[in-house]
């Protein structure tokens, strides 16, 4: 399907005309805009629902989780409903932040000196080093 677009000025002479073929939102800058929006859209559609989840399944399920697995499965690499723009960059480093600074507000000081925290840690330590050997020490501090 071809279709004929025409810019007009104020005073009804046409500035520029084009023929697109196919879809119109590629013929005009409407597509990235759509895009950013529906992406916008459905993180804030997975923020709401997350925590109905969190309490519908809170004996069994911690709340983050559902962020997690909910942003995984509306990302670029599984159902592809969000698309990777400026602004969800953006809000993607600011989730991150927030997931650590949640993580930290799981932390038990008392815990972590107990027996249990010290195998953690030592676990924690070994992971790190097998995963730091593997890798041949090629450590990028970004997130794939």
């Amino acid at each position: 399907m071809y279709s004929l677009h025409s810019c007009v000025d104020k005073k009804g002479f046409i500035i520029n005309q084009h023929v697109t073929h196919g879809n119109v939102y590629d013929s005009i800058q409407l597509k990235p805009l759509v895009e950013n929006l529906l992406s916008r859209w459905w993180i804030i559609l997975v923020a709401m629902l997350s925590p109905i989840f969190a309490l519908i399944f809170r004996k069994y399920i911690p709340d983050v989780i559902w962020l997690l697995v909910f942003g995984i499965m509306i990302g670029p690499h599984m159902l592809e409903l969000t698309r990777v723009t400026e602004s969800v960059e953006f809000i993607r480093e600011l989730g991150m932040g927030f997931l650590f600074l949640l993580a930290g507000f799981e932390v038990n000081i008392s815990d972590m000196r107990s027996k249990q925290g010290k195998n953690a840690s030592v676990t924690w330590f070994i992971s790190f080093s097998l995963g730091l050997m593997l890798s041949n020490g090629n450590i990028q501090f970004s997130i794939v």
